[in-house]
C-alpha cells in the first residue's frame, strides 16, 4: 500500500509521474523505489537516478549523477538523503569519480562527499552507513561501518569468494549480496564476521539487494533481461516469495526502497 508520507517527504503529487503505463496484477504492495541506472548500457534517457513507483510502473523523478562518467554501484535512502558510491569513472580510470556520495533527493545537489571510497554496494542503518569496499592487501572484501560525518567506526573483513555486489539492513540484521556462481544473499554478523547463507540463485549475475520493509529484494534489469523483473525474499528462510514485473529501462546497479 502507498503510504502518503512517503509521497510527502519528497514533495511529490499525483501529477508529478513522468510516465504511466497500465498496471498489472503482479504490481506489488511497495510503492517508491530509487533506481540507480548505470552510464554502461544506459537507456536513451540516459543513466542517472529514477524514482520509481511500482504499483503503476511509472517514473517519478529523474535525478542526474554527480559525475555522469562514473561506474555507480551503490545506493541507499536514510530517510532524509540519498547514498551513492561510485567506483570511479568508466572513461577515464578508477581515480576519477571513486567517492561516496550524499545527495538530496529533491534535485540531487550533493551534500557531503567522501573521496576514494570505491564500493560495490551501500546500505543505510540509521544515522550511520554499510558500505562493502576491497581490502588494502586484496585479499577479499571488507564491509566498513561509517558515521555521516565520515568518520570510521568500524569493518568487517569477511573471507568471501565472491564479489560482494550490494548490501541492505532489514530490521536491525545485515545482508550481503554475493554475484559469483552460487548468486547468494548472506546473513553476516557484524560483531564475528560469521556470514550465513539465506538463499542461492537468486537470479543470474545480481547486482542489487535491497529490503523494501517486509522482503529482501533482487531486480533483474540489465541488457540481457528481456522483460525486467524484480524477486522478493523471505529475510529469515531465503524461501522465494513472488516475482514482479519492474519495468525500468538500462542496466540497474541497485535500488533503494523509500520506507
Amino acid at each position: 500500500m502507498l503510504v502518503s508520507g512517503c509521497w510527502d517527504a519528497h514533495g511529490l503529487g499525483e501529477d508529478a509521474r513522468i510516465d504511466a503505463p497500465q498496471a498489472d496484477a503482479f504490481a506489488p504492495s511497495t510503492a517508491l523505489v530509487w533506481v540507480l541506472v548505470h552510464p554502461t548500457d544506459a537507456p536513451p534517457s540516459g543513466p542517472g537516478l529514477i524514482l520509481f513507483d511500482e504499483v503503476s510502473q511509472s517514473i517519478v523523478r529523474r535525478l542526474p549523477l554527480p559525475d555522469p562518467d562514473a561506474s555507480v554501484h551503490g545506493l541507499a535512502w536514510d530517510g532524509r538523503s540519498l547514498w551513492l558510491s561510485s567506483m570511479g569513472s568508466v572513461a577515464i580510470g578508477p581515480d576519477r569519480g571513486a567517492g561516496l556520495y550524499q545527495l538530496d533527493p529533491a534535485d540531487g545537489r550533493v551534500i557531503q562527499r567522501f573521496d576514494r571510497i570505491r564500493a560495490e554496494g551501500v546500505a543505510a542503518d540509521g544515522d550511520t552507513i554499510w558500505y562493502a569496499g576491497a581490502r588494502p592487501d586484496e585479499a577479499g572484501p571488507t564491509l566498513v561501518h561509517l558515521a555521516q560525518s565520515g568518520l570510521q567506526l568500524s569493518f568487517v573483513p569477511i573471507p568471501e569468494p565472491g564479489l560482494v555486489q550490494d548490501l541492505a539492513i532489514a530490521d536491525g540484521v545485515l545482508y550481503y549480496l554475493a554475484n559469483d556462481d552460487q548468486d547468494r544473499i548472506m546473513r553476516i554478523d557484524p560483531s564475528t564476521g560469521v556470514a550465513t547463507r539465506v538463499a542461492s540463485a537468486v537470479f543470474e549475475a545480481p547486482y542489487a539487494l535491497a529490503f523494501d520493509g517486509t522482503h529482501l529484494a533482487v531486480p533483474l534489469v540489465n541488457r540481457f533481461s528481456s522483460e525486467p523483473r524484480i524477486r522478493r525474499f523471505d529475510p529469515a528462510t531465503g524461501a522465494l516469495v513472488r516475482e514482479s514485473p519492474f519495468r525500468v529501462e538500462g542496466w540497474v546497479t541497485a535500488i533503494a526502497f523509500v520506507r
